[in-house]
């Protein structure tokens, strides 16, 4: 049997906070608007070694997803990842098990799209023309999700869309920050996907673009060919901690730091200025404003 490195055993009905204070574009449990809820429960975390890298399993287990869903358990994609993330409570084992009290956003892709919809007419109608800032008139994704194998099925919000291009693929964004802005130094590249819910479309990780900090702390960022009239190309940018966050969270993810590490480095070469508009996808994170930066090319 795994060892456990840490436990917390208290009852789902003994972690739930109020339920008033729920993020933007979730709705109660038993919703009709088709719309993600904010599930209380327990997150596992599952650490089992082959040799020099783990396997890693999150798995949620929320009463609510049973009311909502029929199932309690979601158990996210599987990912390898190397020994240094860990802890030595951990790599000391050849298994070991955490388990935290949680909370997500979970949904359908058809629930996540709706809630995305619901968050951008909300913007659009609140929207100050007096401001400073451009505000969109396409929709685009605004989160990236992690899955379960089958990315139709439940998802978990997992971090907004906070970069952006025009009249260019994911591979050339690539090419530019790796060749141009020197982001050519990453600890790991991540097997496991990210999505993104694309007008009723799910898509699924591009490529990746990292660039190394420290030791294994690095900036990152996920890049998706979305194909619409404002952004070829979105992005999720942030800041990779010494763990990677992966079960013991031990920093926040500085997604607008990470957004303006790659503004800074696109606008040093390159002569176009970005353009920035609000999204309203921030409310989830301390270190997100909820807006997006749109890099043009030359």
């Amino acid at each position: 049997m795994p060892g456990v490195a840490a436990a917390d055993d208290r009852s789902d009905s003994e972690t739930r906070p109020d339920r008033s204070n729920r993020p933007p574009g979730t709705g109660d449990i038993d919703n009709d608007d088709r719309l993600p809820i904010y599930a209380s429960g327990r997150s596992i975390h599952e650490y089992r070694s082959d040799g020099g890298t783990y396997t890693y399993t999150h798995t949620f287990v929320s009463r609510d997803l049973e009311e909502r869903y029929g199932d309690p358990v979601l158990e996210f994609e599987s990912e390898t990842i190397p020994d240094r993330w860990l802890s030595d409570e951990i790599t000391a084992k050849e298994a070991s098990t955490l388990t935290v009290a949680d909370r997500l956003v979970i949904g359908t892709a058809t629930e996540h799209a709706t809630a995305e919809r619901t968050i951008t007419e909300q913007r659009r109608a609140g929207a100050d023309e007096v401001t400073g800032q451009t505000h969109l008139t396409d929709e685009i994704p605004l989160y990236h999700y992690k899955s379960e194998s089958d990315a139709q099925d439940r998802q978990a919000r997992k971090a907004p869309i906070n970069v952006g291009w025009e009249d260019i693929e994911a591979a050339e964004v690539k090419s530019f920050l790796e060749d141009d802005c020197d982001w050519s130094q990453y600890d790991w590249l991540p097997e496991e996907p990210r999505y993104v819910n694309d007008d009723g479309t799910v898509t699924s990780t591009e490529a990746h673009v990292m660039d190394r900090i420290q030791f294994t702390k690095q900036w990152h960022v996920r890049l998706y060919d979305i194909d619409h009239e404002t952004y070829e190309v979105v992005g999720q940018a942030h800041r990779d901690p010494l763990n990677h966050n992966k079960g013991v969270t031990v920093d926040d993810w500085h997604f607008d730091d990470a957004r303006e590490e790659i503004v800074e480095g696109w606008m040093n070469n390159s002569s176009r200025y970005p353009s920035r508009s609000s999204l309203e996808n921030g409310a989830d994170w301390d270190s997100h404003n909820g807006n997006i930066a749109m890099l043009m090319t030359q």
